[in-house]
Order: structure tokens, then C-alpha cells, then sequence
């Protein structure tokens, strides 16, 4: 069989390209190396317990009859009915710096009245922001200048504290390149988080999934899983060869077009380089950023009110590779439970990103020597220890004197104390798992915006085609296969 389009990996930009592509009428196969759809972002089970891997927050959160969300876009694109998401807004998150904390919710008023009061002389300016974030010209698939939104914010917010604590945040969310993060993507981030807001589906990451995977089934789509695409070939009179490792096997698959999901050098090194040359010709356009994760299921989640936490110990906000294996300077903290209504969750999960530097895990990991091996795990654990003791420290330098933080500290104690089951992962996790060059979660630093390659029938979706987030991967999956699949229909 010669399908009309193949799609390489089930992560979320992959399942909503082989979702439209099926809608179109095309035959469409989906290969994902693993046994589980969502690469990036995906699930496990453990003692009873579902854990989610990579999903902290949806962001793009919007009301039923918000019909400008991107992820009204996404539904519409993909007929899945807002109701079936079953999303949990958060009740609030914090941006949390030694001199200054701002609060925000999916109430936009709270976030200006925190501006008001806290850096008054910036009300205005901010309101500038808000207008110009919305009216800031996306380039889409049309490949546009990159700009360094560090270099642009001071133009309109004055106040360095007020700069550095509004970029923190979104370079987390979604930023390939270190302290800074293009302009186009900072406008997006901006309103996806600071505008629209954050929110989580009851039940996790998996609700997303398994809604996708029916969609996949009831357009025709054929999902193999525990396929891995090990070579990309041209071919004259089909156009791809894809060859596909199935445990010990080899199979072979051909289609007349594909979408990869994989990112641009992981895709590159898919092509057999005596027949397609030139993708991997530039260079420094890998990305460098990558974290570790502490996840600690636990009995119960402490007595504390924000969704998400983005701290830093300095007031100069720090986003880069770092020197050791972790960064203590910064992080994100997640508690899951904290999105909808007071116990309306369910997960009892901690969780903390750090930033972290893969080549350092890499020579850990690599090691044939099992002392090595060793030396690799003790690592973990040593970092797992620190990411306790970080945790721990946060909370102690809250004012735990008066309202809602009275007491935290013996909270997170206590709950720490309960743990059910741990887990830490690495960059070197990241790359093991997901194929990622350099174990970079957010991708190159370059993006490729309008999805193509030196092939004329390969396209790229996904990290690398520079929409950020999960609502971003959707569409950008819808998007590539709108223009290249479904477009081709409709002629």
C-alpha cells in the first residue's frame, strides 16, 4: 500500500496533522516509536497512580463562546467538543522574585491590579503591552525576521524589575534560546499566558490523548505504535521510502508525502545523505536548553493556593545551560491539584523543573563502566536531594506568618514525608525517550515557520516549526497539514 501521507511520531502536533490529513480523504498511517501516543507529553502509571510527563499547564484557556481562542481554532479544526477537555482553570500562579511577587489568574483584572499596586509607575505602559501583544503581526508560515524581545521589551515597560519578571515566565514556557526569547514567540506567550490563561484537563494529560487517539480512529487514520522510523529514502516513482524498525524486524512504508513531528535534526538524520543533501548544512542552530524534573506523588498536596510558581533567587532573571548539572537559581514548582475548585483534583503531585545541562548527564549516562552507570543514578539521586532542599527553601522564605502561607513550610514537610512514589528525569531522560538532540524540550533555536525542508515532500510540524505550548503543537500540526495536505485536496 502507498499511503498519501505519512506522519513520523504521535507527539501532539503529529496526531492533529494525521487527524486533518484523514479528514481531507487522505490515507493516512501515524508511526510512533513508543507504545503510548504523546511524546513530550505523555503519561505512566505507578503504584496506582497516573503520572504526567512534560504537561504542567494547558495555556490558551477560553470560555465556551470565545470563538478567537487558538484553542477554539484547534476544536473546531479537529470536531472535539469543548466539553470533552473537562478543563480546570487555575485558581491563580505567581511570578516570584526576592523583591517582588506578581499574582496572576485567568481573571486579567487581578494581573492589572498587582501592576497597579506594585509598580504603579507602569500601569500605562503595560496597557501598551496588552495592545500591542494583541495587535503584533504574526508571521504563520510566512518566515519572519527574528527579533530579541529582550532587546524590544524596555521600549515600552520601563521598570528593569517589571521586564525581567514579565520574560521569565514565557522564556520557561517556550523559549530555544538562552536569556531571551524571539519577539513573534514572546507575543504569542504573552497573551496565551498573561491574557488568555492557564488551565488543566480533569484527569490530566491523558484526557487529551485519548480524545485524540478516537479522532484518529473515527477519520481512518491507521496508528502504529512501537514503530520506529530508523531511514527517510527517496524514491522516483513513489516519492518517500520510509524504513521502520519493529523490535528485531524491519518494514517498510511508502508514502507520497510526510510530516515529522521529530524536530529538524532529528528529522535530518533520517535521510539516507547520498540521496537528499543540505538540511543540516547551517550551523549553531541546535538548542541548549533542557531541565530535570522531581515529581513527587504524595497522600495529599499542601495547604497552598497557586497552580504554577516561577521563581528566581535573583532579581536578574537566569535562562541558560548551566555549568553544573542543575541550575538551584531558578525554577518552575506545579501543583496539579490547584487548577478548578478547591480538592476538584485528584493527581497529589508535586512537581519541579530545573534547568540542567545535557552534555554534563550525557558523559554521566554514556559510561560503558558500571561504576559509571553508578555515578549516573547517584547523580540523580544527589539532585533529586537538592531539589527537595529548593522546594523546601522556597517556601521557608514566604511570609509564613500571616494568611494563606501560615504554616506552609511544616506543609511541604509533611507531605514530603508521605511520599508515594518519586521520580526524577534528566535531559539525557529526555533525549532517551523522545529522540531530542541535546535532550532540547523546546527545540533549535532556529524555527523553520512555514514547515518545509530541502524536500519537496517533507514538511516539518511540531517544536521546530516555532509554535509553542500544547495548543501551539496542535495547531501547528493542523496548520502544516492544512496548507501542504488538505489544500492539495480542495484542488
Amino acid at each position: 500500500m502507498i499511503f498519501d501521507l505519512a506522519v513520523i511520531g504521535a507527539g501532539m502536533s503529529g496526531l492533529a496533522a494525521a487527524i486533518r490529513g484523514a479528514m481531507s480523504g487522505k490515507k493516512v498511517v501515524l508511526l510512533e516509536r513508543h507504545t503510548r501516543i504523546g511524546g513530550l507529553n505523555s503519561y505512566y502509571f505507578r503504584q496506582g497512580q497516573t503520572i504526567d510527563v512534560g504537561l504542567h499547564a494547558l495555556t490558551n484557556f477560553y470560555q465556551p463562546r470565545q470563538s478567537t481562542s487558538p484553542l477554539f481554532r484547534v476544536l473546531r479544526q479537529l470536531r472535539i467538543s469543548y466539553e470533552e477537555l473537562q478543563l480546570l482553570p487555575h485558581r491563580s500562579s505567581v511570578v516570584s522574585f526576592p523583591d517582588q511577587e506578581l499574582v496572576f489568574s485567568n481573571q486579567r483584572e487581578q494581573l492589572l491590579t498587582e501592576i497597579a499596586q506594585k509598580f504603579p509607575a507602569e500601569i500605562d505602559n503595560f496597557m501598551r503591552l496588552i495592545e500591542w501583544a494583541k495587535e503584533y503581526p504574526l508571521s504563520a508560515l510566512s518566515g519572519g525576521e527574528y527579533k530579541s524581545a529582550r532587546a524590544f521589551l524596555p521600549s515600552i515597560i520601563k521598570d528593569r524589575l517589571l521586564q525581567e519578571m514579565l520574560l521569565f515566565p514565557i522564556m520557561f514556557y517556550g523559549s530555544s534560546w538562552e536569556d531571551d526569547i524571539d519577539l513573534e514567540q514572546f507575543a504569542i506567550l504573552f497573551k496565551s499566558i498573561f491574557l488568555e490563561g492557564l488551565s488543566r484537563p480533569k484527569g490530566g494529560v491523558r484526557v487529551i490523548l485519548q480524545i485524540l487517539q478516537q479522532r484518529l480512529y473515527e477519520e481512518g487514520c491507521e496508528l502504529r505504535l512501537g514503530r520506529e522510523v530508523v531511514e527517510v529514502v527517496d524514491v522516483k516513482d513513489v516519492s518517500l521510502l520510509l524504513k521502520v524498525r519493529v523490535g528485531a524486524q524491519t518494514e517498510e512504508v511508502f508514502a507520497r508525502k510526510v510530516i515529522s513531528c521529530a524536530g529538524y535534526l532529528e528529522t535530518d538524520a533520517l535521510f539516507s545523505k547520498e540521496k537528499v543533501k543540505g538540511m543540516s548544512d547551517e550551523v549553531n542552530i541546535a538548542g541548549k536548553i533542557s531541565f530535570t524534573e522531581a515529581i513527587w506523588c504524595c497522600r495529599r498536596t499542601p495547604a497552598w493556593q497557586h497552580a504554577v510558581v516561577f521563581f528566581s533567587k535573583n532579581n536578574q532573571s537566569y535562562y541558560r545551560r548551566p555549568p553544573g548539572l542543575i541550575d538551584t537559581n531558578s525554577g518552575l514548582i506545579c501543583f496539579p491539584d490547584n487548577f478548578g475548585e478547591k480538592n476538584e483534583g485528584s493527581e497529589r503531585t508535586v512537581r519541579l523543573s530545573l534547568l540542567a545541562n545535557f552534555d554534563l548527564w550525557h558523559q554521566l549516562a554514556q559510561s560503558s563502566q558500571s561504576s559509571q552507570t553508578m555515578e549516573y543514578q547517584e547523580a540523580k539521586q544527589q539532585c533529586e536531594a537538592m531539589s527537595v532542599a529548593l522546594l523546601r527553601d522556597y517556601f521557608l522564605r514566604q511570609r509564613l506568618d500571616q494568611g494563606p502561607y501560615q504554616g506552609l513550610n511544616q506543609g511541604i514537610d509533611s507531605v514530603l514525608g508521605e511520599v508515594i512514589f518519586r521520580d526524577f528525569y534528566t535531559p539525557w531522560s529526555i533525549h532517551r525517550y523522545t529522540g531530542r538532540v541535546g535532550g532540547a524540550v523546546y527545540g533549535c533555536q532556529k524555527k523553520f515557520r512555514d514547515g518545509r525542508t530541502t524536500h519537496p515532500n517533507l514538511y516539518l510540524c511540531g517544536t521546530d516549526h516555532g509554535l509553542l505550548g500544547v495548543v501551539g503543537a496542535l495547531l501547528s500540526g493542523i496548520t502544516v497539514a492544512n496548507q501542504y495536505i488538505v489544500a492539495e485536496s480542495a484542488l
